[in-house]
């Protein structure tokens, strides 16, 4: 219990911190007899244990990267996001809205996604909030992207992530509608094939 306030200092900086706490610990904790180690593997040594805490510290930092408020992305000024008829004009005024995404396919392993709501809005652009798990750790997730409809096909492309690990930044994909109805959001995912029906959050 001596080390709780240190460790609350650990867990003040983040998943992060808490990488570096325990390698800290860890440190403390053997018996480092460099004495007993010849003196030219003692730098290696040394050097090899910074390289991992240097690595653990910045793997964390990339997964788990304090989530900022990116808003919606800068409206489309291409040809593309244009209909080409009135069912993927009609399509698209229907799907504008608040969404819970329900897809949890193509997830880095260990990770796992307790909430995640999305938002589509007329001018082309998307949020997506929400809060993912790795293993007992919770972290935010904050994206936004742009989406378009090209023959009941929803194309969306990830401009800004704060979890670059679980959704990268460019990341495309392109999923067939199914319907749209006051209720849902049904589509075939693109990656895994699977149907997907994503209910509205209604105020």
């Amino acid at each position: 219990m001596r080390n709780m306030g240190l460790w609350q200092v650990f867990a003040g900086l983040g998943v992060p911190g808490l990488a570096l706490g325990v390698m800290y610990m860890l440190f403390r904790r053997f018996r480092w007899e460099f004495a007993k180690v010849q003196a030219k593997w003692v730098g290696p040594i040394v050097v090899l244990f910074l390289a991992l805490v240097g690595g653990i510290t910045f793997y964390a930092l990339s997964l788990f990267s304090p989530a900022r408020d990116h808003g919606p992305a800068d409206p489309p000024r291409d040809a593309r996001y244009e209909p080409l008829n009135a069912d993927d004009r009609a399509l698209g005024e229907a799907i504008v809205g608040t969404w819970r995404s329900t897809n949890r396919a193509n997830l880095p392993p260990g990770v796992a996604i307790d909430d995640l709501r999305y938002t589509i809005y007329p001018d082309h652009t998307f949020t997506m909030i929400g809060v993912g798990r790795f293993t007992s750790f919770a972290f935010p997730i904050n994206l936004s992207g742009t989406w378009y409809i090209r023959d009941r096909m929803y194309y969306y492309e990830i401009r800004s992530s704060n979890v670059p690990l679980a959704y990268k930044e460019g990341f495309t994909a392109a999923n067939k509608i199914v319907r749209v109805t006051d209720d849902a959001f049904v589509t075939i995912d693109g990656i895994s094939g699977n149907q997907v029906s994503d209910p509205r959050v209604k105020p």
